[in-house]
């Protein structure tokens, strides 16, 4: 599932949340390129060490564009 937000409103994950990538369009790619991204999987672990994890990418094309965090 693909969702593209343009008005940075919130948004609501019923359940689990599995590779999303978010970024604030400041004159991006089509896909973030040339964005800090942040790439999240939030859902409940199955076993030890299996649950959410999140990181901000800056691996290219992606560089450093805005202040980024995740909480």
């Amino acid at each position: 599932m693909s969702v593209v937000f343009g008005t940075g409103g919130a948004y609501t994950s019923n359940g689990p949340l599995e590779a999303a990538i978010a970024y604030l369009d400041v004159g991006c790619g089509a896909n973030g390129e040339g964005c800090t991204m942040v790439e999240t999987t939030l859902v409940n672990p199955t076993s030890p060490g299996s649950g959410s994890s999140t990181d901000i990418t800056l691996i290219s094309p992606h560089t450093f564009s805005v202040t980024t965090g995740f909480g």
